[in-house]
């Protein structure tokens, strides 16, 4: 057919198809695939980025803050399975109690708090967990991933996944609650009430917020909720190098007893306090808060930017 066009127009013609064809091999030359298929491949791959930075997600609890002035408003524990995650912002004074009741209150007002740092701690474990498990299968880890990953490590003062995981766990409620009991003397001690420390965290030396002992050049830490003071007892317990081997034990049994064995140094009195929190333990059978959990209907996903 093109035999029957004048000379000229198959020229014409001819010389249109190559430069088509040219546009189209310098395109694929340039672009690996064309202009069309290159930004596509962009657009893919910023798909991707952003689909990977979605991929962490976290179980967070979302705690309902209260603002009480006395014990009867402290919210009473009816379902160990379905504890509400309240934290308070001021302390109680439990003082003008009866023995039973101030126990009472007293771990109503504190398991709840407790719950909910064990639960942050917990789900920062799950997740190392899960990327120790994506290394091992030689799975590539995301970006955020990566991030979570070494915010923790500086955190904690590791370098390694293993030392972070044994760093990185929690103790029984129970025996979080007997400390409590004996640092604050069932929430009455000056400290708890004026300081917000619940567990008789020290300080190396006055600075920042402090409230000093009476009759010694000794300072403790002050709060501004108590639930902070729950925190800063768990970084202490999983941080300091003299709770190492109450951390080894820990990855072994959750028994409180057999755990307090291994907390001498937490205080000056040394063997008399680890009889002193044996004691807290049994005479309330503080084992049974162990298997309390966080009510689910106040734990949200959260992505993890």
């Amino acid at each position: 057919m093109l035999t029957n066009l004048p000379v000229f127009l198959r020229i014409g013609l001819f010389s249109v198809i190559l430069a088509v064809l040219g546009i189209i091999y310098f395109s694929f030359k340039n672009n690996g695939k064309g202009c069309l298929l290159s930004n596509n491949k962009e657009k893919n791959k910023k798909e991707i980025t952003k689909e990977k930075k979605k991929t962490l997600t976290l179980n967070v609890v979302q705690p309902i803050p209260l603002d009480v002035k006395n014990p009867s408003q402290i919210v009473p524990i009816t379902n160990c399975n379905k504890i509400i995650p309240v934290f308070y912002k001021n302390p109680i004074d439990f003082k003008g109690l009866s023995k039973k009741e101030r126990k009472e209150k007293f771990i109503a007002y504190m398991l709840p708090q407790i719950l909910i740092v064990n639960h942050e701690i917990e789900e920062n474990r799950r997740i190392v967990l899960r990327i120790k498990k994506k290394f091992e299968e030689g799975k590539e880890i995301t970006e955020n991933e990566e991030r979570f990953l070494n915010n923790l490590l500086k955190k904690y003062k590791v370098k390694s996944v293993n030392e972070l995981l044994s760093r990185l766990n929690t103790n029984p409620p129970s025996l979080v609650l007997a400390q409590a009991i004996a640092e604050t003397g069932w929430g009455t001690s000056r400290f708890y009430l004026e300081g917000r420390n619940a567990f008789g965290i020290t300080a190396i030396r006055k600075k920042g917020n402090t409230i000093k002992m009476k009759g010694a050049n000794i300072y403790l830490r002050k709060y501004k909720y108590v639930i902070n003071s729950i925190r800063d007892y768990y970084y202490s317990i999983n941080v300091s190098w003299a709770f190492k081997k109450f951390r080894k034990v820990r990855l072994t049994t959750k028994n409180p007893l057999e755990l307090s064995r291994h907390l001498t140094l937490y205080s000056t009195l040394r063997r008399i306090y680890i009889k002193r929190i044996k004691k807290i333990l049994r005479e309330n059978s503080l084992d049974k808060f162990d298997k309390c959990r966080i009510d689910p209907s106040f734990i949200r996903e959260m992505n993890y930017e």
